[in-house]
């Protein structure tokens, strides 16, 4: 049974050293996923909506999101139309 630990254990190093990060970047989880959506081409708070509904059920608009980084400067307000 001992193998099936390691890959466990990786995957909580690389949970740890990706929450770590995202910590010191001042982001959540959900909000890297924002900003992963926009990059991927979501160009409206619309589409950036649809490309997180499997990961947002019941959450809502990822609008507040995409306000945010507008008004911490990591997102310009016209980047989406």
């Amino acid at each position: 049974m001992k193998p099936l630990y390691w890959p466990r254990h990786n995957h909580e190093l690389v949970e740890q050293a990706f929450t770590q990060r995202l910590h010191e970047l001042n982001l959540s989880r959900r909000q890297w996923q924002v900003l992963n959506a926009v990059a991927r081409g979501a160009g409206t708070a619309e589409e950036v909506d649809e490309a997180m509904k499997p990961f947002v059920a019941g959450e809502g608009t990822m609008a507040p999101h995409l306000e945010e980084f507008a008004r911490r400067g990591r997102l310009r307000r016209n980047q989406l139309t």
